[in-house]
């Protein structure tokens, strides 16, 4: 069987004795193995049907759908999360804000917005190398995620992106965090090139995470965000967009995802880099 090279948001994809492998682009961190091992793709959505995939997604934060959740932070953010801020059009994944006054909890929250996550259907394990291609809004207060937690307790999480408030000049990249279990965090941390305004257009996203540390990419190119200690908990894929209480984004501001994959390694690579 032929072997067809391809390179796709910075990762090389191989097909190698008939059995499709991947490698996240050169330049890789020391160490991390990344490069040197060939990896199969375990969770794939290109969100090319008409309507999310329910086997893949919920968009409920506690569930399969949902009219009303609170939001992760309850005391700084001003949107609630609901099923009906999440669509599907011309191969995207929208999350958008809408303007919606709802009191959940004894708050009261002024917009309406979106969140999926694979909680129930995919968990992100260490050696897992998972990257989105997201293009974020820049409007005010608007806070996009990437971000994945476990099931089972609260923290550990690992942030791969987060921008807080997007209609920030000097808030032009994305940053990395992670929350131990025992508590604290890492960062935010920036990375990304200077000069570079990752609020323009779409970005690819990615997490190198072996269980004892995690290396960001953008664009395929890795970032040490000096995380050296993380966690051996499986954790579910988190996607939404947030704001900050007290602001008025545009109605329709969105972020918007044209794919999410994840491969795992399958043992020494012979693949060309």
């Amino acid at each position: 069987m032929a072997c067809l090279v391809v390179v796709l948001g910075g990762i090389l994809v191989a097909c190698i004795d008939g059995a499709p492998s991947v490698e996240p682009g050169p330049g890789v961190q020391a160490g991390t193995g990344v490069g040197r091992q060939r990896w199969s793709l375990v969770f794939d959505d290109e969100f090319d049907g008409p309507t999310l995939d329910p086997a893949k997604w919920q968009s409920g934060r506690f569930g399969a759908t949902s009219e009303a959740d609170a939001p992760y932070n309850p005391r700084l953010e001003g949107a609630y999360f609901s099923s009906s801020g999440v669509t599907i059009t011309d191969g995207n994944l929208n999350l958008v804000l809408h303007p919606s006054v709802r009191t959940i909890d004894g708050t009261t929250y002024t917009y309406r917005s979106g969140e999926v996550n694979t909680n129930g259907r995919f968990y992100l394990k260490p050696g897992m190398y998972v990257e989105a291609r997201v293009k974020v809004p820049r409007c005010a207060g608007c806070w996009p995620a990437f971000w994945a937690v476990p099931k089972t307790q609260y923290p550990p999480e690992l942030d791969i992106f987060e921008y807080f408030d997007t209609s920030i000049p000097s808030r032009s990249q994305p940053r990395f965090n992670f929350h131990p279990a025992g508590g604290g965090e890492t960062g935010p941390t920036p990375y990304g090139e200077r000069g570079v305004d990752y609020r323009d257009g779409y970005h690819v996203y990615g997490m190198y995470w072996t269980g004892s540390e995690a290396i960001a990419y953008l664009d395929g190119r890795p970032y040490d965000v000096g995380v050296r200690a993380t966690t051996s908990l499986p954790e579910y894929l988190i996607l939404n967009l947030s704001m900050y209480a007290h602001r008025t984004p545009p109605d329709g501001s969105q972020m918007s995802v044209d794919w999410v994959r994840a491969w795992q390694p399958q043992g020494p690579s012979t693949a060309a880099h």
